[in-house]
């Protein structure tokens, strides 16, 4: 049983790292550079508005949000293969 679900686990563990490494920095690079300009530009010309209209402006960094973020990974409490994971 444990050797009919071993291939199938190994080729969706392959296919969930495909989207990562060296590869990928140069397309993802364009898109994160081009992502963040947008939006200092949005916020820029928002608190521009927000002045003319004697409202405080907001500054929030790139780096302040992504320091929010995190990869979390459940795995249920008990697996069909008898391996519960580790708290």
């Amino acid at each position: 049983m444990a050797r009919r679900l071993a291939a199938p686990v190994l080729a969706a563990l392959v296919a969930a790292c495909a989207g990562i490494g060296p590869g990928t920095v140069p397309h993802d690079r364009i898109d994160y550079g081009s992502a963040i300009g947008d939006s200092w530009k949005e916020q820029t010309l928002l608190n521009i508005v927000k002045l003319r209209y004697a409202d405080m402006p907001i500054f929030l960094e790139v780096a302040q949000v992504i320091a929010g973020y995190s990869c979390r990974v459940r795995l249920p409490a008990a697996s069909p293969w008898g391996i519960s994971p580790q708290t």
